[in-house]
C-alpha cells in the first residue's frame, strides 16, 4: 500500500476545479494507494518517475517513489496548461 502526498499547489489547484471533477480526481488519487500505475497512466519523457493520468480535460501529474512506497501528486491542471 502506497502513501499519498499532495503538494500544496496541487491541493490548491484541485480546490479551484468544478466539484464534479474534484470528486473524480480524488477517487483516482485514492486509487493510487493500491495501484500507482493504473491503466491509462503515461510516463513523462523528462523523468522516469513522473507520470500523468487523464481525468476528462484535466491531468494529474505525479511521481512514484517505489523504495518509499510513496505517490506524490505534483500538479493538477487543465491539459492545455499542465505541461508548461
Amino acid at each position: 500500500m502506497f502513501d499519498i502526498e499532495i503538494k500544496r499547489s496541487a491541493r490548491k489547484s484541485l480546490l479551484n476545479l468544478p466539484k464534479s471533477y474534484q470528486d473524480k480526481i480524488i477517487k483516482v488519487i485514492d486509487h493510487f494507494m493500491e495501484e500507482p500505475y493504473p491503466q491509462g497512466c503515461k510516463k513523462l519523457r523528462k523523468d522516469n518517475s513522473l507520470f500523468a493520468y487523464r481525468v476528462g480535460d484535466y491531468r494529474i501529474i505525479y511521481r512514484v517513489y517505489q523504495d518509499e512506497l510513496l505517490v506524490m501528486v505534483i500538479d493538477i491542471a487543465h491539459r492545455k496548461d499542465v505541461y508548461d
